[in-house]
C-alpha cells in the first residue's frame, strides 16, 4: 500500500530506525543526564514509610533519608551520569542513579500520596540500562544488535520506545476506565477543571490558581470544544508508538504531544514538565533538524 504512495509520501510511513550520529548520541545523553540529574536534587526528609508502596513494601527505605547516606550518595549519583555521557556503559554507570532515584521516590510515595511526577524519567532511565545490559549480552554470545544499532544507539532507542509505551498505555488506561466512553466524558472536563484549580489554590492559596475562572462555564455551555480538545488527545496517545517508525513521525508526534502538554498545563495547572523535556531530547531533537537544514542548504547552494 506504501509502494502506491506518491515518493514524497512515501517517504513519511517508510520504517527508517532512527541512527543518531556521535554528536547527536552526547548531546542527548548529557541532555538525558541533566533532565535525571534533577530527580536527584534536595535532601530526602521522610523518616517513616507508614504506607508503604513497591518496593517499600518488602524492604525498608528509610535509610535514604540519613545524612550520613545522603551525603555521598546523591553526588555519587551525578559523577555516574558525568560518566555515563562521557560513553562509560550505562549497565554500569546509571546502575546508582536509577536505583537510587526509584528508592527515593517509592519512600516519597510511601507517606500516604502517591506521585508520578518522575515516573516518566525512571522509565526511559530503566530502558537505557536494559538496553546497555542486553547490548552486552549479544556482545558475550557475538551476535549483532537489533537495525545493527552500537550500544550507545540502541539505548536511545529503547528509551525513545518506553516514552512513547507510556503514552499508548496511558490510552488503554482511558479507554478501560471510561468504558470505551472517554470521547463522550470529555466533555465535563470543566468539573476536573474546577477541581485542579481549587486544589491548586488551597495547597498554595496563590491567587493565579483562580484565573480564568470563567473558562468552566464556557466549556460546559460547549461541550463539543473540550470534546474536540482533549477527546482528540486519545488518538494521540493510543497511536503514538508511530513515532518511533522514522524521524519525521518521530517529530510529528513529539510536537503534537509537547503541544497538547502545554495546553493541559495552561488549562489544568497539572505539570507535565519531565514528558515535555523527554519528547524535546528523545523525539522532537530540534538541533538535529536546524543542522540538517542548513547543510541541505549549503549543498543546493
Amino acid at each position: 500500500m506504501i509502494q502506491r504512495l506518491p515518493s514524497w509520501a512515501a517517504s513519511w510511513f517508510r520504517f527508517e530506525p532512527i541512527r543518531h550520529q556521535l554528536w547527536e548520541r552526547i548531546l542527548i545523553r548529557a541532555s538525558l543526564a541533566l533532565v535525571i540529574g534533577w530527580t536527584l536534587t534536595g535532601d530526602s526528609a521522610f523518616q517513616t514509610q507508614a504506607h508503604p508502596n513497591g518496593l517499600a513494601r518488602f524492604m525498608d527505605l528509610t535509610f535514604l533519608s540519613q545524612d550520613s547516606v545522603e551525603v555521598w550518595l546523591r553526588p555519587a549519583c551525578k559523577a555516574s551520569l558525568v560518566l555515563w555521557v562521557f560513553g562509560v556503559p550505562a549497565v554500569l554507570s546509571l546502575l546508582l542513579p536509577l536505583t537510587a532515584g526509584i528508592g527515593f521516590i517509592t519512600l516519597k510515595n510511601s507517606q500516604g500520596a502517591i506521585g508520578h511526577t518522575f515516573q516518566v524519567v525512571h522509565l526511559c532511565q530503566l530502558a537505557i540500562w536494559l538496553a546497555s545490559a542486553w547490548s552486552m549480552i549479544q556482545h558475550l554470545r557475538r551476535r549483532a544488535l537489533p537495525h545493527h544499532f552500537s550500544p550507545a544507539q540502541l539505548e536511545i532507542d529503547w528509551a525513545r520506545q518506553a516514552l512513547m509505551a507510556s503514552y499508548v498505555v496511558s490510552a488503554i488506561t482511558k479507554l478501560m476506565e471510561s468504558g470505551g466512553m472517554w470521547f463522550r466524558d470529555s466533555q465535563y472536563f470543566a468539573l476536573h477543571l474546577i477541581k485542579n484549580k481549587d486544589m491548586k489554590y488551597w495547597e498554595t492559596l496563590d491567587e493565579s490558581a483562580r484565573s480564568m475562572e470563567w473558562l468552566p462555564d464556557f466549556l460546559m455551555q460547549h461541550p463539543l470544544l473540550p470534546q474536540v480538545l482533549f477527546g482528540i488527545g486519545l488518538p494521540l496517545e493510543l497511536f503514538a508508538f508511530f513515532g518511533c517508525w522514522n524521524r519525521r513521525l518521530a517529530l510529528v508526534f513529539g510536537v503534537a504531544l509537547y503541544g497538547f502538554h502545554l495546553c493541559v498545563k495552561q488549562l489544568t495547572l497539572l505539570d507535565f514538565e519531565y514528558n515535555m523535556w523527554l519528547l524535546l531530547i528523545l523525539m522532537i531533537h530540534p538541533l538535529w533538524w536546524i543542522v540538517t537544514g542548513i547543510q541541505r542548504l549549503s549543498r543546493r547552494s
